[in-house]
């Protein structure tokens, strides 16, 4: 299944901008279609030892010996095989979005370092592909990113290139921040800030890790494009809970918000209560998630929903 994947992404290598765009959506979808039928194949034959079990060692007889361990093994066995074709189905969605990535960049006018690495704690390519599509086609001019990185390789040269374009990113960490400084150009249009992490305790009774003093320092700002890939969040209950801050004063009228790692729990809770503010507000949104290795998930104002179906 991921040779067929890896196969089907290699045709689209020739083809760039808006039509690579398409053709990545459409490969997706295909793509996610049949991992969707492998699933549920996995699900179905899962279903089936069930069945099994239930007939062979019926209610009240207690296990048989060779019979039991022979269903242990049959149930262990389709879970590995679950567990083989969801990694298999995100890994060729990860190839898809990297060619079509670096298809849609190839020739760019204003993004003339593409060296970036991808992947593990860093975003991967459905990122880097729907942040540069946002700042070639939205052009937003007041952009706040959470977490240096990857990304911000991206958003700097946009934010040079452009006019009049106003780039903050928190970090909170002075290592990386020099580290990243010596092996990439920040140009003068990019503000880093390094804030220190803190943990809070919630109302929910759960903890998470933000930034300490984030609101007093860029609270004051309106922003139209949000980038969340920072602080830390693991397997945290709560994650990247800074953005709740800035809605809806720091948010401007047309907007884009993206949050990488959307595959974890704690994620997942932060953009239900983006969207839980965003509704207390009264302000109209649409969202979507893409796929590759992991997830990630864009809100957006209705005059910019495009970025919902890339």
């Amino acid at each position: 299944m991921l040779k067929q994947y890896l196969a089907r992404a290699a045709q689209y290598l020739p083809v760039t901008g808006r039509r690579a765009g398409s053709l990545a959506r459409k490969q997706r979808l295909l793509a996610e279609k049949q991992h969707r039928e492998v699933m549920a194949g996995h699900e179905a034959l899962r279903s089936q030892l069930v069945r099994l079990e239930e007939e062979l060692l019926p209610h009240g007889k207690g296990a048989r010996g060779g019979v039991r361990q022979t269903l242990d093994e049959l149930a262990s066995a389709v879970d590995e095989v679950g567990r083989s074709s969801r990694s298999a189905g995100r890994t060729a969605l990860e190839s898809v979005w990297a060619a079509v990535y670096r298809d849609t960049t190839d020739r760019s006018d204003w993004l003339t370092d593409q060296t970036v690495s991808p992947g593990r704690w860093a975003v991967g390519y459905p990122f880097l592909y729907v942040l540069y599509r946002v700042l070639d086609e939205a052009r937003p001019t007041s952009i706040l990113e959470l977490g240096l990185g990857q990304s911000t390789k991206v958003t700097a040269q946009y934010a040079a290139h452009a006019t009049a374009v106003d780039h903050t990113v928190v970090e909170h960490d002075p290592e990386w921040i020099s580290t990243f400084a010596a092996n990439f150009a920040v140009p003068s249009t990019t503000r880093i800030r390094s804030l220190d992490l803190t943990t809070v305790e919630l109302d929910d009774g759960n903890t998470a890790l933000r930034y300490d003093g984030f609101a007093q320092a860029v609270g004051e700002a309106t922003y139209d494009l949000i980038v969340i890939d920072g602080p830390f969040g693991g397997g945290a209950e709560r994650a990247r809970i800074d953005v709740l801050d800035l809605i809806p004063q720091s948010l401007a009228e047309r907007f884009i918000i993206i949050l990488d790692d959307y595959n974890r729990p704690g994620e997942k809770r932060t953009a239900t209560a983006i969207v839980k503010a965003l509704d207390a507000a009264g302000i109209a949104h649409k969202t979507t998630k893409y796929s590759g290795e992991k997830d990630l998930w864009v809100a957006t104002s209705p005059d910019l929903k495009f970025f919902t179906s890339l």
